[in-house]
């Protein structure tokens, strides 16, 4: 059985939603003018318009646009939104039949990530 939680993050002063979907997909097309595709999530540019898609597809009525998230949301409400959004894929694209030993495997690559990046970025505050 797949486990799919319900993740919420507080960002700009909004509870946000978040959770990957079909209609994420679309509003990421949409604010970006070029196709949804995985590999195209290495920039920092296309990470943010997916956070945004992510607020707009799940969230209606929510103020939060693209140029507010990348203007106003401070490191720590872009870091909660970047857990969240991992977690949240990991969930839409689990089927109910993988075993949970290659879960927990994906998971621990995305904590490794997750540190690399937390150190990455003190790294560059003390420069």
């Amino acid at each position: 059985m797949s486990i799919k939680k319900e993740r919420t993050v507080t960002i700009l002063g909004e509870q946000v939603k978040v959770k990957f979907n079909m209609a994420v997909e679309v509003a990421f097309e949409e604010i970006s003018g070029m196709p949804f595709k995985l590999k195209d999530l290495d920039s920092v540019k296309n990470t943010l318009i997916l956070y945004t898609a992510i607020i707009i597809a799940n969230n209606p009525g929510s103020n939060i646009d693209y140029i507010r998230l990348i203007t106003e949301a401070s490191f720590g409400e872009i870091k909660a939104m970047r857990d969240a959004t991992i977690a949240a894929m990991v969930d839409a694209f689990r089927t109910e039949d993988e075993d949970d030993e290659f879960w927990a495997a994906v998971r621990e690559i995305e904590e490794a990530a997750v540190r690399d990046t937390e150190g990455q970025a003190e790294e560059e505050a003390g420069e």
